[in-house]
């Protein structure tokens, strides 16, 4: 499934290595619904805060010279061993300014995610960037701000889900809070993410048997990607959307930053007082690294 199937995707801007697609949160929902069930394109179900629905038009305007990736951009490492980019689902993914850091130094990482066919700002660092870098995207689609919308979309309009990734258990607890949160909701499976490759074969047939129309990935970067391109093609799925650790943090696995913080793009604050010894490089050395990347791009 390409994404000229899907009109609503708007053309992508650069950002750094990568690329992104700018969209605001109703417009991501509406595209993920669609594309898992062209039926479900009705937006009488989308009602968001009046915050996160109000697109402006300035930032849809994009030059014709800013919407085209350069072809280094979308060339992929020789060494993945990824299918065609004619693979038959819609593969979905995130950029934050960890991703960002992580595809400038990792060629098969980068060429991965310029492949996919949508790709959005989960960061505020990242939406800060793309301004200052003069391809701005209108806003952070954060999946943990509206996944409970998003749910009571699919049940409404039975989109099936599967749940892959996390630790055992935990995609499970996840189901059972999303489908309190939407009644109706079809989860169709759920495994973790802990599998060998030898048990890839399995997993892929326990997902095609589910018959999901959305397989929502939760493994970590760069993992998630690389799998969810490998095995876009023998998955009988609409749409295969990458998302990190969500289901821990609807799973009472790992708290969520108070909406304050997250508005003002301080989430990178809460989590690294919370794991200072696993987190510090990443936020203190990386966010540094990402600042400096963006104004040495900007000097260009």
């Amino acid at each position: 499934m390409t994404t000229e199937a899907f009109p609503e995707i708007p053309a992508a801007v650069p950002f750094l290595e990568c690329r992104l697609h700018p969209v605001t949160t109703p417009q991501f929902m509406r595209i993920l619904a669609g594309a898992a069930k062209p039926s479900a394109l009705s937006t009488q179900h989308l009602a968001l805060s009046s915050q996160s629905s109000a697109l402006s038009t300035q930032h849809l305007a994009l030059s014709s010279q800013s919407s085209a990736p350069s072809t280094q951009h979308s060339a992929l490492s020789s060494q993945s061993s990824a299918p065609s980019t004619q693979h038959s689902a819609l593969l979905v993914t995130y950029l934050n300014a960890h991703c960002s850091n992580l595809a400038a130094r990792d060629a098969e990482y980068r060429g991965a995610v310029n492949r996919f066919g949508l790709v959005y700002a989960d960061g505020q660092g990242v939406v800060w960037a793309s301004r200052a870098l003069g391809a701005p995207v209108p806003e952070r689609v954060n999946a943990g701000d509206f996944i409970p919308d998003f749910c009571r979309l699919c049940a409404s309009e039975g989109i099936r889900l599967f749940l892959l990734g996390s630790y055992e258990g935990v995609p499970e607890r996840a189901a059972q809070t999303w489908s309190k949160a939407a009644p109706g909701l079809t989860v169709a499976g759920t495994r973790h993410g802990f599998f060998t490759p030898e048990e890839e074969e399995s997993v892929a047939a326990a997902i095609n048997a589910a018959r999901p129309d959305i397989l929502i990935v939760g493994m970590s970067a760069p993992r998630q990607e690389l799998w969810a391109l490998r095995w876009a093609q023998r998955l009988h799925v609409p749409v295969i959307w990458c998302v990190g650790a969500l289901f821990e943090y609807f799973s009472d696995t790992r708290p969520r930053a108070p909406v304050w913080m997250r508005r003002a793009g301080l989430e990178w604050l809460f989590r690294l007082a919370l794991e200072p010894r696993r987190l510090w490089r990443r936020y203190l050395v990386g966010n540094a690294r990402f600042v400096w990347r963006v104004l040495r791009a900007r000097r260009k």
